[in-house]
Formats: structure tokens, C-alpha cells, sequence
């Protein structure tokens, strides 16, 4: 078996790993190019990258894979498959009609949570279950005929990182097992129902804005969703305050309109609409991360959140 890797963040390099591990003779990995990353803007190496290097694999970067140097090269390493895990850039019509099957890891059950970020939606959704698909790529955004899915229980103190973490922990297994079925072409296809689909944007910064006036659990969701990127905030006394960890305090009426601070010893209790929500770890400007009891043995809280 030859395969073709296409990753480029942490995920997808732990889905390598695992396939250099098995054996399963990959022949070449295209990643996304460096970017500036950090204070300092150093330019970094996506983590598939510095895998591959580390195996010793050849590694492919182009700033964009629609051109004819790409297909090329592709070709010439002359895969059985390939494999697309969290690469970044669509794959386009050229290259999916290059003579060998593109597959794809997708982190959701399919077809919900079509789209860059089925993880954190899930989350914002406030979903129960989420899960693992491993499907052909096809020319629409995540609308392949799926081969193998697996579901992934969500709980409740969950983030984007540790909900991914299981989800990736699931979805090796099942991509390693479907794979020489996929090759010798003998592997299941099974059509998504698209009026089903639901979509999976990228997150902005805008999704990280927290705002009161919604139920407890919605707040608490978007805290996951948006930890560790790109952080939830709201405005406190004109500045950003980071909430990294939240939890619904269902053990506390609210008192005053959404945003209220609820006078309470050792804990950061915020009204919301209906509910209680407690912080339970912050970052203030300037400042790394701390718990709610570091924080306020060092500030006076006001009433409530700017609105």
C-alpha cells in the first residue's frame, strides 16, 4: 500500500504517526506552507510537517494545490490512496480525477457538521454525541459517500481540544481498518442524505464574544467551543476578560438582568438568561490564565458585565 497524506495541524499529524507506525507505507505528505506563529511572528512548520520530516518522508508545500507541478508531483510518488486529514484547502476536480481514491478523516457523523470546524459546532451546538467519518472525497465540502462512521460521546466539561483529542483517539482505528479495503476497492460506499446536512464554519472571533442574555448552557457551550481557539471574552470595566472553563451553576438562582455579578464567597457567579453561570478559570489582560479563586483575591468585581 501507497499512501498520500494531506494535514497539516496536530490532529492530522497524530493520524499520521499512526498510519508511519502501522506500516502502512506512506510515500509522500503535502502540508499546508510555515506561517508566523507566537509573539515573535517566527515562522513555524506545521506539526505534520516536522512528522514527516522526523519519519523521513518526502514533503510537499504549495501555497496552493490547484496547479499542474502539484498534480505532478503527486502522481509521481504514484499512491494507491490518498489521505486527507485537516489539511486546510479544498482539493480540487483536477486532482480527485488523478486515478486513485482520495479519502477523507472528517471529525463528526456525517452528514452533520459539514465544514472546517466540526468540533467546536458540535460543542456551540450543545450536542450529546458527535462522532468519526471516514468518507470519498467528492467535488462538495464534505458530501462524499461515507465508508465507515463511528460515534464519540460528548461530556460535559469538555473543550475543542479534549473533545478532538477523543475524537482523533476514535477515528485512527477505524480509518486504519477501512484502508485496504479502500485500496483493493472492495470498501462500502453509502450515500449521505444531503437534505440532512448541516455546516460546520470556521470559527471567528466573533463566535467568541459571550453575551448574557442567553441560557446558562448556551454560555457554558460557547466557552468549550471557543477554548483553547480563539477564546471566549466579555467586556468587564472596558477591558476583555478571557473565560477559559465555565460550568452551570444549577445550585444558584440569578439574581438582576443577564450579566449581573452575584455576590458570592470564592466563586465568580454571573446571571444569565434563565440560569447561573459559574467562571471557573480566567485570563485578564496582559496576564496567563488563573482560577476564579486567584482572581478574586486580587480584584474587586463591579455590579455586573459591561453590556
Amino acid at each position: 500500500m501507497r499512501i498520500a497524506f494531506f494535514g497539516t495541524p496536530e490532529p492530522a499529524a497524530r493520524v499520521l504517526d499512526a498510519l508511519v507506525q502501522a506500516r502502512y507505507g506512506v510515500c509522500g505528505v503535502v502540508t499546508q506552507p510555515d506561517k508566523p506563529a507566537g509573539r515573535h511572528q517566527r515562522l513555524t512548520p506545521p506539526p505534520v510537517k516536522c512528522r514527516a520530516l522526523a519519519a523521513d518522508l518526502p514533503v510537499l508545500q504549495p501555497a496552493t494545490v490547484r496547479t499542474p507541478e502539484v498534480l505532478a508531483q503527486l502522481k509521481e510518488w504514484m499512491p494507491d490512496v490518498a489521505v486527507v486529514v485537516a489539511y486546510g484547502k479544498i482539493i480540487p476536480p483536477a486532482m480527485l480525477a488523478a486515478g486513485f481514491p482520495f479519502v477523507n478523516l472528517h471529525f463528526s457523523l456525517l452528514p452533520a457538521y459539514r465544514g472546517a470546524a466540526p468540533v467546536q459546532r458540535a460543542l456551540l451546538d450543545g450536542v450529546q454525541e458527535t462522532g468519526v467519518t471516514v468518507q470519498y472525497l467528492a467535488e462538495e465540502l464534505d458530501a462524499g459517500d461515507i465508508i465507515a462512521q463511528a460515534p464519540v460521546r460528548v461530556q460535559d466539561d469538555d473543550t475543542a481540544e479534549s473533545l478532538m483529542d477523543r475524537c482523533v483517539t476514535v477515528g485512527i482505528p477505524v480509518l486504519l481498518e477501512v484502508l485496504p479495503e479502500i485500496v483493493c476497492g472492495t470498501a462500502p460506499r453509502t450515500p449521505q442524505n444531503h437534505a440532512a446536512a448541516t455546516l460546520a464554519p470556521k470559527m471567528t472571533k466573533e463566535d467568541a464574544i459571550v453575551r448574557w442574555n442567553v441560557p446558562a448552557r448556551a454560555v457554558h457551550n460557547r466557552v468549550r467551543a471557543c477554548n483553547p481557539w480563539p477564546g471566549a471574552c466579555a467586556s468587564l470595566r472596558g477591558q476583555a476578560l478571557k473565560i477559559w472553563r465555565t460550568r452551570v451553576a444549577d445550585d444558584v438562582q440569578p439574581s438582576g438582568p443577564p450579566g449581573t455579578i452575584i455576590p458570592a464567597r470564592a466563586r465568580f457567579l454571573v446571571a444569565a438568561q434563565p440560569g447561573t453561570v459559574e467562571l471557573l478559570e480566567l485570563q485578564p489582560p496582559g496576564k496567563p490564565r488563573m482560577t476564579a479563586a486567584a482572581y478574586l483575591a486580587g480584584h474587586t468585581l463591579p455590579p455586573a458585565f459591561d453590556p
